[in-house]
């Protein structure tokens, strides 16, 4: 049977209150979905390695992961877009001559071009995430869906030497760097198409500039109330704060889940 509706959350400073840890609220408001008919979905720049502890929490097992280049529905992957490798051999040589570090993302690892970078380490840090294993050649033996482009300040000239790679400087240290014309929308685009879910609502949760593609694709936007200008822009409906139980006053006021009301004797 189809869900009623498709809810797509994103993962940092959305569901995410911290490292690998989910608001009570969220968590309640999605077993409250699946109660309701509806399927609640990942999308994150992450890959889907990163999140296992979230998914276990959540029961979730349908993901758009690494802004819309790996999608997997119910365990299995069911849509790729991997890097063209003389891509990634040309932004290697560019980085290099800048002396920016990257970080090559596969279905499986993360690994970096260089094995110690300042502006690498603060960003893993800032994600809650180790420093990734030194392995500069992986894209030799693996597909690699995400690149990250680790540099203090953004570089509209670097940008420009690869019209065919899409930027999104998605934390203060760095850039996301997948195919030109990837984005969430188009792993939610291909995921509905797969499953066959054509015609089904859609709503999607997020804060950053990475989820504008999304909002503009589904039905209803919802913006977290930390979210950034341009997403708040673009939302249809601004809840609370991720950290002030925004997902569930989001989804009440949406009538998707009903306001639990305490017992009185």
């Amino acid at each position: 049977m189809n869900p009623k509706a498709i809810i797509f959350f994103d993962l940092d400073g959305t569901l995410l209150t911290g490292p690998n840890q989910i608001a009570p609220s969220s968590l309640a408001a999605i077993e409250r979905l699946r109660r309701n008919g509806y399927l609640p979905v990942i999308a994150t720049g992450r890959a889907t390695h990163e999140i296992e502890g979230v998914l276990q929490q959540t029961g979730i097992d349908s993901i758009v992961s690494m802004n819309g280049q790996y999608v997997v529905s119910q365990g299995n992957s069911i849509y790729t877009n991997p890097f063209h490798q003389t891509d990634i051999e040309a932004l290697k040589v560019a980085a290099q001559q800048k002396n920016y570090n990257l970080t090559y993302y596969s279905d499986s690892e993360i690994t970096a071009e260089k094995s110690d970078d300042h502006w690498t380490r603060v960003n893993y840090e800032s994600l809650h995430s180790s420093y990734p294993q030194c392995h500069p050649q992986l894209y030799l033996t693996k597909e690699i869906y995400l690149i990250m482009l680790l540099s203090e300040h953004a570089d509209a000239a670097f940008e420009a030497q690869f019209p065919q790679l899409t930027f999104l400087r998605n934390t203060p240290h760095g850039y996301d760097v997948v195919p030109n014309g990837s984005s969430k929308a188009v792993g939610i685009e291909a995921f509905i198409k797969k499953q066959q879910y054509e015609n089904i609502p859609t709503y999607a949760f997020g804060d950053g500039i990475n989820d504008l593609e999304m909002f503009n694709y589904v039905d209803t936007a919802v913006a977290m109330g930390n979210a950034v200008e341009p997403l708040i822009a673009a939302a249809d409906y601004v809840t609370a704060d991720f950290k002030a139980d925004g997902i569930m006053k989001a989804l009440i006021h949406f009538g998707l889940i009903e306001e639990e009301k305490e017992c009185t004797n």
